[in-house]
């Protein structure tokens, strides 16, 4: 999955881009709001994780089925960006060192959503277990 470029944007009161810092992959100053939300900009495709290593520089967005008990590795993490994880099956996964949310450091049997951030020093986890299909 490419990485896209972060930006700081603002816009005139027309919704029309004065100016910016870096802009989005293929988007021009003249281009609306609506325009770039519904571009490719903002398209996260999840990635399919194949062990349990998150290597972040590939991209924010994964899913792990797991087949057995895991401790998640995470490698290439970015100061302030936020990554998510969707870890299905009936096993539980083990979080690095990090601070996490009140439900610890290990994720429940069901289909969980992990969100994390690495502010440069730590992780700080969130994640809600989903029993449902």
């Amino acid at each position: 999955m490419a990485r896209k470029k972060r930006s700081v944007l603002w816009a005139d009161a027309n919704a029309k881009f004065t100016g910016s810092g870096n802009k989005w992959e293929g988007q021009e100053l003249d281009d609306t709001i609506e325009d770039i939300k519904d571009s490719a900009a903002f398209e996260d495709e999840p990635e399919t994780m194949t062990t349990n290593t998150y290597d972040c520089s590939t991209g924010n967005f994964k899913v792990r089925t797991l087949s057995a008990n895991g401790t998640l590795t995470i490698t290439g993490a970015e100061q302030g960006r936020y990554y998510t994880l969707i870890k299905t099956n009936g096993f539980t996964l083990t979080m690095p060192s990090g601070h996490f949310s009140a439900s610890g450091a290990t994720t429940g049997t069901g289909r969980t959503v992990i969100t994390f951030m690495f502010d440069g020093t730590n992780y700080h986890f969130s994640f809600s277990t989903y029993t449902g299909t």
